[in-house]
C-alpha cells in the first residue's frame, strides 16, 4: 500500500477533498443543530428509538458538534468511529486541497487485492468494535 502521485492529465475524482468537505458540513450542522436548542435534542435512530439499542452511528451529531467546538475528548467518547473518521477525512481534505493550490495534483492510494481485503475486515472490524462500545456505555 502506497500514496503515489496521479497521472497528469488523467481525470480523477478527489475523494478526499470530496469526503473532508462532506465530514466539515457535517460537524458544522451538527454544531448548529445542537446550538439552536436548549440541551434537549431528539432520537434521530430509528433502532434506538424502537429497541432501545443505539446503533453503530448512534451518537454522530453529538460527537460532530464536540468536534467542531474543540473537545476532541468528549468527542472520542459520544462515538470513537465517527470522531476518528471525521479527523481523518478533514486531515485528507486539508493535505489534498494544499497539494492542489501548489499545482502538484492529487495523490492515488495503490492497494493489492489482498490489502483491500485487509482493509475490508478492519473496517467490519472498527464498526463492530464501535457498536460494542457503544452498547457498553449506553
Amino acid at each position: 500500500m502506497r500514496l503515489v502521485p496521479a497521472p497528469r492529465g488523467q481525470q480523477r475524482v478527489p475523494y478526499a477533498l470530496i469526503f473532508g468537505a462532506i465530514a466539515i458540513l457535517a460537524a458544522a450542522a451538527a454544531w448548529l443543530r445542537i446550538s439552536w436548542t436548549t440541551g434537549w435534542i431528539p432520537a434521530l435512530c430509528a433502532l434506538r428509538s424502537l429497541t432501545g439499542i443505539p446503533c453503530p452511528a448512534c451518537h454522530s451529531t453529538r460527537a460532530l458538534s464536540a468536534l467542531l467546538t474543540g473537545k476532541v475528548g468528549a468527542a472520542l467518547a459520544f462515538n470513537p468511529l465517527v470522531t476518528l473518521v471525521a479527523l481523518g477525512s478533514a486531515g485528507a481534505a486539508l493535505g489534498s486541497a494544499v497539494r492542489r493550490l501548489a499545482g502538484r495534483g492529487i495523490l492515488a492510494l495503490e492497494i493489492s487485492a489482498r490489502e483491500e481485503t485487509v482493509l475490508r475486515a478492519a473496517t467490519v472490524l472498527a464498526v463492530a468494535a464501535n457498536w460494542i462500545y457503544l452498547l457498553a456505555v449506553r
